[in-house]
This record gives C-alpha cells, sequence and structure tokens, in this order.
C-alpha cells in the first residue's frame, strides 16, 4: 500500500507540473528581432521594439504604422508537440488599451483585431486567413464599434484549404468594456483533445495602469471544443505567436510567454517507472 500510494505521489506531481515557460520582456535589445519571425498581410513589419512604454515603464512592442493590415510575430527560439492527446499550450501577452479613435485609420473597427495568440503549423505563415496551406489556432478580441471602449474575443481556426471559421462571442452578455490607459493580459489555452477535436480557453484578465496591479478577470469562456483538420491536432511541431492590427485599441504590447503542459502519457510513464523502483528497492 505504501508502494501504491509514493507511486500515485509521484504520478500526480508530474501531472501537474509545467514545463518552464519561455517569456519575452522586450527589454533588451534585439528581443523582438532575434526571437520572432514576422509574416505580414502586405510585406511590412508594424512592429518595432521601444526601450519604454511596457509594463511597469520597461521596454514594448509598439507600432511603425497605423493601418488595417496584420503582422504576425512567431516565437522562433522553439517549436511545441501538440500531437499527444491532451497535450497543452498556452499563450499570453500584455496589451495597452488606448481610445478608439479615427475608423478610416482602420483604428476601432469592428472585425480588426487588437491583439490574438496562437499557434500555427509553419512558422513563417502566421494567422493570415488568406494563405493555402495556413493551419492555425487562435483567440483574440476586437472593437465591437468605430468608437468606445467595448470588444468582444473571438476563437479562429485556419485551414490548409485557405479560409478559416471563427467562434465569435460578440452578443450582448459577451462584449465587455476595458479601460483606455489600463494594461490587460490576454490568454490563449489549448489543448489536444482527440484526432480531430480541440479545447480552447480564453481570458483577459486587468492589470491597471502600470501593468503590476493584478484586478481580477474581465472575461473569460472555456472548452469550446472546434472541429479541426488532423494535421494539426496531431503535429508535433507548432509554432507559437501574436498578431495585432496596427493601434487598433492599444498602442504597446509586452510579456509574450508560452508554456507547454507535458502529457499525461509521460507522467503515467514517470510515476510508474518511480512506483517500480520503490518496489525493486523494498524488495532489496
Amino acid at each position: 500500500m505504501k508502494i501504491t500510494a509514493f507511486g500515485y505521489f509521484v504520478f500526480a506531481a508530474c501531472c501537474t507540473q509545467t514545463l518552464p515557460a519561455a517569456t519575452v520582456g522586450f527589454d533588451t535589445p534585439g528581443d523582438l528581432q532575434n526571437n520572432f519571425n514576422f509574416a505580414t498581410s502586405s510585406g511590412i513589419n508594424r512592429y518595432t521594439q521601444s526601450s519604454s512604454g511596457g509594463v511597469g515603464s520597461s521596454g514594448s512592442v509598439g507600432f511603425t504604422v497605423v493601418s488595417r493590415e496584420d503582422t504576425t510575430a512567431i516565437y522562433n527560439q522553439s517549436s511545441f508537440d501538440f500531437s499527444t492527446l491532451n497535450a497543452q499550450l498556452s499563450i499570453s501577452e500584455f496589451f495597452h488599451v488606448v481610445p478608439l479613435t479615427s475608423s478610416s485609420s482602420g483604428s476601432g473597427q469592428y472585425g480588426f483585431t487588437t491583439l490574438e495568440v496562437g499557434f500555427s503549423t509553419q512558422n513563417s505563415t502566421g494567422f493570415g486567413h488568406h494563405i493555402s496551406g495556413n493551419e492555425f489556432m487562435s483567440v483574440g478580441l476586437s472593437p465591437n464599434a468605430t468608437t468606445g471602449d467595448s470588444f468582444y474575443m473571438f476563437e479562429t481556426t485556419g485551414y490548409p484549404s485557405g479560409g478559416s471559421v471563427s467562434a465569435v462571442w460578440s452578443s450582448p452578455q459577451y462584449i465587455f468594456n476595458l479601460t483606455a490607459g489600463n494594461w490587460y493580459k490576454l490568454t490563449g489555452t489549448f489543448r489536444n483533445t482527440g484526432p480531430s477535436t480541440y479545447s480552447v480557453s480564453g481570458a483577459v484578465d486587468n492589470y491597471g495602469a502600470d501593468g503590476l496591479t493584478p484586478s481580477g478577470n474581465v472575461f473569460a469562456f472555456n472548452n469550446y471544443a472546434v472541429l479541426v483538420t488532423t494535421a494539426l491536432a496531431s503535429d508535433t511541431a507548432i509554432w507559437g505567436g501574436f498578431l495585432a492590427d496596427s493601434a487598433n485599441g492599444t498602442d504597446h504590447l509586452d510579456m509574450f510567454t508560452i508554456q507547454q503542459v507535458p502529457e499525461p502519457s509521460t507522467c503515467a510513464l514517470l510515476g510508474l517507472g518511480a512506483a517500480a523502483l520503490a518496489l525493486y528497492r523494498r524488495r532489496k
């Protein structure tokens, strides 16, 4: 009985452990250019790294051009394995909210992304809906009007034939307000739930004017399962990243973080191995 309990303890401890998170704080020169590839919708990289403007007045990512076009920044330091049942990946980033202004510049338009986090099967195509062969999953938020401070959240899946399917939380009960001048963290968590499905949860949390003062969750959804292609749900090398339409409700981004949870099958093997070792030592 003691052996069984010991094995279960190791199994449980392993299964609740997450791998170390990779975080890019954009405080060191070259953080943006060295850690990301850029997939642009019109050939122009709209991101620039600044030594100020970030969380706690630290370094940040800003925008060089204000337009409707987007750029996906793809974290290139490591790929992640999404092929195993219950494999889980969590991606988050901070964004600083500014008032939504001119619709002619692309800022404040319904349907244009403020910030989107997710992953793609390729490290060069990003979350572009129009690109044939581009498979991705993402969670994001956009303004719901040309002026104001209200936003809605969405989840998007891209397919190899081109195009995408979006689940949009835009009914009145899912529209929420964000305070201009505050920092918020957008988090998307993705889990492989089978050969053709996955679950996703998304959350927006308030971190105050300095980005260092958490004051609670603003909006969240959980366990929304969507059919995806077999290739996407079984890919052993997927790439995380973020996308923002230029200055569409935000002027600075900061603290990109990506983290994977070990799959249960690995935990089970380690737990069984520990139990076997304990049994061997007792018999000896």
